[in-house]
């Protein structure tokens, strides 16, 4: 399992590849953005103290701790089995400040890569900015490590 380190590391190699080809292929600039996100989440919950999900505050660096967690512990009502819902819900109860943000990169990722929408260089943008602002925030509120610039 990845520590906050590797986290941060993916998080800028892939907004390092991001800005390599912006302009050029703005699925993968939607699809790169969300994953960056992703991995600058999961640094933000390896450096909080509380995770809230569901009714319960657990103390978790990695979502992949909560989802074992399950596996011997019973499952509030509603429970998801995925990552990536896990991490949706640990984003809206814990981290709601970057919600809306994350949740908008999550829905457009999934739309470029499934729905075969064209997408405009104007909801690049705001994806990117989604980015940035989810960036900004772990790097002020929970010390990540983001070094390269969105």
């Amino acid at each position: 399992m990845p520590d906050i380190k590797a986290h941060e590391n993916q998080a800028n190699h892939n907004i390092r590849f991001l800005n390599n080809f912006a302009g050029s292929c703005n699925d993968w600039s939607i699809t790169v953005s969300f994953y960056s996100s992703l991995h600058v989440v999961e640094a933000s919950i390896f450096n909080c103290s509380k995770i809230i999900y569901k009714t319960l505050t657990l103390n978790f660096k990695h979502t992949e701790d909560l989802k074992n967690y399950f596996r011997t512990h019973p499952k509030p009502l509603n429970h998801f089995d995925s990552e990536h819902a896990i991490r949706n819900v640990i984003v809206m109860e814990t981290f709601q400040e970057i919600y809306d943000d994350y949740k908008n990169l999550y829905d457009n990722s999934r739309n470029a890569r499934y729905s075969c929408q064209t997408i405009t260089p104007v909801r690049v943008a705001i994806c990117r900015g989604n980015l940035k602002t989810i960036a900004d925030w772990a790097v002020k509120k929970h010390k990540v490590n983001i070094t390269e610039k969105i």
